[in-house]
């Protein structure tokens, strides 16, 4: 019964010494920042006409190794941080190219791929595959 009664205690002890689960941001990348247009708010905001949606809504994710050659990328590094777009229903893609131009990416049912070198020359600056490496800015889901 006392053998009993400081197992039981002991495992009391040790539930207490548990370090309770946190919240790990999954994002891989060091060098490369985030790509997705942080100042979206969501549906509706700042206007019912004029909104994109938050990067949680999207689901964005990021890959940090090479770039699958089914994407046709050419010239990237083993290093690479990439993600490609997927936007909800009632919004589409917006590439915001460095220069301050709108793209919609690739026509043709063609996946657009944003990626980012993590070393090496140009290391931290992203990039959008649109048959060629064009700098960009930003990318978000827009409403339609």
């Amino acid at each position: 019964m006392i053998s009993y009664f400081l197992i039981c205690l002991v495992l009391v002890q040790l539930s207490k010494a548990c370090i309770p689960t946190q919240n790990v941001d999954p994002y891989p990348c060091k060098t490369c920042a985030k790509v997705y247009d942080s100042t979206c708010q969501g549906t509706g905001i700042p206007s019912p006409s004029n909104w994109c949606a938050t990067a949680s809504d999207v689901g964005v994710s990021y890959t940090l190794g090479p770039i699958d050659p089914e994407y046709w990328v050419y010239n990237t590094e083993d290093d690479t941080c990439w993600t490609i777009l997927s936007c909800p229903s009632g919004t589409s893609a917006r590439y915001l190219l460095t220069g301050g131009i709108t793209s919609e990416g690739n026509y043709g049912g063609m996946e657009t791929v944003s990626f980012c070198k993590e070393s090496g020359v140009g290391a931290g600056e992203w990039a959008v595959w649109l048959g060629e490496h064009i700098p960009l800015d930003s990318m978000r889901c827009q409403n339609v």
